[in-house]
């Protein structure tokens, strides 16, 4: 309501794009992994399979939807915005939950045992961060007034957040030439 979009409409938005990102994304998996599917078919099938293609196709499909179903793109927008950030959080406690340990060497009392002995539990900072940014965006898309203002916030904070959580995790490659790391670019992208 907030955004001036069709509940429905937009409920049945959110549905295509999950499902549009299952099957995108396994389908991607297939073809990249055709002979070894053909060989050893639930091997392939148990790997993880949302890449940034299958992540890219899922978007011109759910662009595509909208635009079929006459939905102002800009206040669709503003309407996913805080919903992202929700799964963002979501998606950080479940790293947390399956023993993914992050984190960089710590020696505060907050600290989590992982094999490299205390680290920061950044999957908690990420999913608070997380959390903070979709109040926020909520909070936004009551009261600002322009079309598509709180999907532009959402991405400027969005990799704000990625930015600095990287300065707690251990880096991507430890002896690299560059001097940001890959979630880092991606965030000031």
């Amino acid at each position: 309501r907030r955004a001036a979009v069709d509940r429905d409409a937009f409920w049945d938005a959110g549905m295509v794009t999950v499902f549009a990102a299952f099957v995108l994304s396994r389908a991607l998996l297939l073809v990249e992994n055709l002979s070894t599917f053909l060989k050893f078919p639930m091997l392939v099938l148990e790997l993880p399979s949302l890449t940034k293609s299958g992540a890219c196709l899922t978007l011109i499909a759910a662009l595509l939807y909208l635009r079929r179903r006459k939905m102002p793109l800009l206040n669709s927008l503003d309407a996913v915005a805080p919903c992202l950030a929700l799964l963002g959080a979501f998606l950080c406690l479940g790293r947390l939950a399956e023993g993914t340990r992050e984190g960089m060497p710590a020696t505060v009392p907050w600290a989590i045992t992982s094999s490299f002995g205390h680290v920061h539990p950044v999957e908690v900072y990420a999913a608070l961060a997380w959390l903070m940014l979709c109040a926020l965006l909520l909070w936004m898309l009551r009261s600002l007034r322009r079309h598509g203002e709180t999907a532009a916030w959402a991405l400027v904070l969005g990799g704000l957040v990625l930015f600095v959580m990287e300065f707690w995790r251990l880096p991507g490659m430890l002896y690299g030439s560059t001097r940001l790391d890959g979630d880092q670019a991606h965030g000031l992208e």
